[in-house]
């Protein structure tokens, strides 16, 4: 039976990276180097995104498809329920390396984002944590896609419908038209921590009038001293120019 293992990097940044360990028995890996395809969907919130960009440079381990908010920059607040979807295909390498088991073993980064959030109150849950805001990260789904007449390489784990969180229209953009492929479920496999945290950094609301006034007078010094400078080469190219005329 083939499984996988959900694992997060970088837990207490803005920058996670969602680690996925496949166990793959000899029949998956015969169909996924044939003409059926390995898949992970992942449900973000709004805390949570992915840069198209980023994903765009690792062509060669997989491609993708993503719907939901665009803005890599607005903060949480900015796109609340708008949360983020993404299908990724992977492409499984042709040589992978073995288990204890017999089957193959394949690893897949994914890089997330955090976007700034709300900041912390004296009230709030999670300032005890040391100004950070506790996301859970669910794994993916992970699914095998077949066209018809192939057949799926654990009978018991056939799916007889498509991915539930994935809609009609979204698997025809994938070219995985629901109605010409088979899709065969991959089962999440439990790791020493089942529960994946994510510890966003998050300010404090009695820092803001501080952080505020320093960004403040900074930005009016910046000013300043730019303006004393243009002043500067302006006479000094004044006074080259009259000379010269002279």
């Amino acid at each position: 039976m083939s499984t996988y293992t959900a694992l997060v990097h970088n837990s207490n940044s803005f920058h996670p990276i969602s680690r996925l360990l496949f166990r793959l028995s000899r029949s998956t890996v015969e169909l996924v180097s044939g003409n059926c395809s390995l898949h992970l969907f992942y449900q973000l919130s709004s805390s949570l995104f992915v840069d198209p960009y980023e994903l765009a440079q690792r062509q060669q381990s997989y491609t993708f498809v993503r719907w939901g908010h665009a803005d890599l920059e607005k903060p949480v607040h900015a796109v609340a329920n708008s949360d983020t979807n993404v299908l990724i295909n992977v492409n499984v390498p042709l040589s992978l390396p073995e288990d204890e088991n017999g089957g193959k073993q394949l690893d897949v980064e994914v890089p997330l984002h955090a976007r700034y959030g709300v900041p912390l109150t004296s009230t709030s849950p999670n300032v005890g944590s040391g100004n950070y805001q506790g996301l859970v990260l669910e794994p993916p789904e992970a699914f095998i896609a077949c066209p018809n007449g192939f057949l799926p390489p654990e009978r018991g784990q056939e799916l007889s419908t498509p991915p539930a969180h994935l809609s009609e229209s979204q698997l025809r953009e994938a070219d995985l038209a629901p109605e010409a492929t088979h899709f065969t479920h991959i089962p999440h496999s439990l790791s020493d921590h089942p529960v994946n945290i994510i510890r966003i950094p998050t300010g404090h609301e009695q820092y803001l009038l501080l952080v505020q006034s320093g960004t403040a007078i900074v930005i009016l010094l910046s000013f300043f001293c730019v303006s004393i400078v243009a002043v500067r080469t302006a006479v000094r190219l004044s006074s080259g120019a009259h000379t010269k005329t002279e």
